[in-house]
This record gives C-alpha cells, structure tokens and sequence, in this order.
C-alpha cells in the first residue's frame, strides 16, 4: 500500500473529529449531572420547608434556596441542549437574581 497525503489527511480529520466528539459528550454529561443535582437538592429543600416541624423563617429561606437552585440548574441545562454555550461561570447566582428571588417571597410574606 502506497503512502499518499489524501490518507494522511482523511485520518487526521477523523482523529480530531473523534476527539471534538468525545470532548462534547463529556460536556453534556457533566451538564446533565449538574442538573440533576440542584434539580434534586431543589426538591429536598422543598420538601424541609413543606414539613411541619420548620418554622415559617426557615420554611421561607429553604423555599429561596429551591428556587436559586432551579434556576443554576437552568443556566447548565442551557449548555446541555446547546453544548457550544460556555459553561456558567461563578457565581452561578448574580446578585440581581438572588434579589428576584427573595422580593418574590418578601411579597409573599406581606400579603399574608
């Protein structure tokens, strides 16, 4: 079999499309699992503050806590669907966002 640059090339392409593959499989299933996590850390904290043993500070706070969570499990389930997205970067929450998310319970506690 004769050496030619075609060959070279063909398999060169391949190698660096593998390895683009592998590293964008990675990614995603790093992403998924980040998810799930906060997605699930969320759920715990709902439910501590739906238990009826907290008291309504505490309950309040774990609800906050969920909902911060929920929304870094956005930002990661972002870059699974689009994995040519950067990852978050810290902080995963901005101060804006914190803030979003206790005025919408501080309300909340006014009305009642």
């Amino acid at each position: 079999m004769k050496f030619t640059w075609p060959h070279l090339t063909i398999g060169l392409l391949s190698l660096i499309l593998l390895g683009v593959s592998v590293a964008v499989w990675n990614k995603i299933d790093f992403c998924q699992d980040k998810v799930r996590f906060h997605l699930e850390y969320a759920q715990r904290l709902r439910k501590v503050a739906t238990d009826d043993e907290t008291d309504q500070e505490e309950a309040t706070e774990c609800q906050v806590q969920a909902d911060i969570r929920d929304i870094i499990a956005t930002k990661y389930q972002r870059v699974t669907f689009q994995p040519w997205l950067p990852y978050p970067t810290a902080p995963l929450i901005t101060p804006t966002e914190e803030q979003m998310v206790r005025a919408r319970y501080e309300v909340a506690e006014v009305d009642r």
